[in-house]
């Protein structure tokens, strides 16, 4: 018995369980966002609200976030420029809201 050890690379077609997590937490925070707009949609008069707008900034970055880690499970490990682009758009998104939550509390 010798003391060399080989470790093989990991199998590429399996996800990773973070990406995996990622994807879990992802849904189930667009759900949560998805059924507090359609509670502030119900009730009328919040539709011009700051967290309206800040709800619908929230969707889109976890609707793109969402689709980028979907996209790495089922074509992982070849990432094209596209999906980087995605992945950059999520930055630019999360600085526009947090942009908009500085105008409200300035205001």
């Amino acid at each position: 018995m010798s003391g060399h050890t080989t470790m093989s690379p990991a199998d590429a077609t399996k996800p990773i369980p973070y990406k995996i997590m990622f994807v879990v937490a992802y849904s189930a925070l667009f759900v949560y966002i998805f059924v507090q707009i359609w509670r502030t949609l119900r009730g009328k008069n919040k539709k011009q609200s700051f967290n309206f707008g800040f709800l619908l900034i929230c969707i889109l970055w976890v609707g793109v976030r969402l689709v980028y880690f979907v996209h790495f499970i089922t074509n992982d490990p070849d990432p094209s420029p596209y999906w980087e682009l995605a992945n950059t758009a999520a930055v630019d998104i999360q600085f526009a809201a947090l942009t908009f939550l500085m105008l409200f509390y300035v205001r």
